[in-house]
C-alpha cells in the first residue's frame, strides 16, 4: 500500500502538533471513551506521536485536564454569544420575562447543557 502525503506507514497523521490539536483530540477521546480513558499514552497514540511529544503542550494529565476545561468553557462562551435570547413575550419558563435574570440564567444553563 503506498504512503499518502501526511501519513506514516501505519496510516497515522504526520504533521505539526499544536495545543489546539492536542486539546481537540483529547476532548474527542474523552467523548468517545470517557474521562477514565484519557491518558498521555492513549492521546499520543491517537495523534500518532510519542507520549513525550505531548509534554510540550501539557505538563501532565492534570494540565491536560485543565486545558480540556478551558476548551469546553471557550466553546460554551462562543455558543452563548451566538445563542439568541429567549423571544420577548414567549419566555421558555413562564415566570421569566425577556431581560429578566431568570430568563438569562435559563438560557445560560440550556447552552451549558447543549455544549
Amino acid at each position: 500500500m503506498p504512503e499518502h502525503a501526511g501519513s506514516d506507514r501505519s496510516g497515522r497523521r504526520r504533521g505539526r502538533l499544536s495545543r489546539e490539536l492536542v486539546m481537540t483530540t483529547a476532548l474527542a477521546l474523552v467523548d468517545r471513551d470517557g474521562l477514565s480513558g484519557l491518558s498521555m499514552r492513549r492521546l499520543a497514540a491517537e495523534l500518532g506521536v510519542e507520549a513525550m511529544a505531548l509534554y510540550r503542550y501539557a505538563a501532565g494529565k492534570d494540565a491536560l485536564l485543565d486545558g480540556l476545561v478551558e476548551a469546553v468553557f471557550g466553546e460554551f462562551l462562543a455558543t452563548l454569544r451566538e445563542a439568541p435570547p429567549d423571544t420577548p413575550g414567549q419566555p421558555l419558563i413562564p415566570q421569566a420575562r425577556a431581560g429578566d435574570w431568570r430568563g438569562e440564567l435559563h438560557r445560560t444553563v440550556r447552552e451549558i447543557h447543549r455544549v
